[in-house]
């Protein structure tokens, strides 16, 4: 079974060299450059990023909701289960 996510880390590396060889194409790199000028998004290298750092901080998230979650409630499976991912 392929799980999206690691395949995109995986591939993360390969898709910023692919990109930046890309962008040596000036019509390219001017309707990006165009875009991100339009929507007021950042580049797209950082768009890119974005799902790599939103998991660990879910994790991050997980683990305070943990802490700060009265021990009686804590002690069940369901909540304890979700760090196992």
């Amino acid at each position: 079974m392929k799980v999206p996510y690691i395949d995109y880390t995986n591939n993360y590396t390969l898709a910023l060299t692919t990109l930046e060889e890309k962008c040596k194409n000036a019509r390219l790199a001017a309707f990006l450059e165009q875009c991100r000028v339009e929507s007021s998004i950042k580049a797209l290298e950082s768009l890119l990023i974005m799902p790599i750092q939103r998991v660990p901080r879910y994790e991050l998230l997980l683990k305070q909701l943990i802490k700060h979650t009265p021990p009686w409630v804590r002690a069940s499976r369901h909540v304890t289960s979700w760090l196992k991912y």
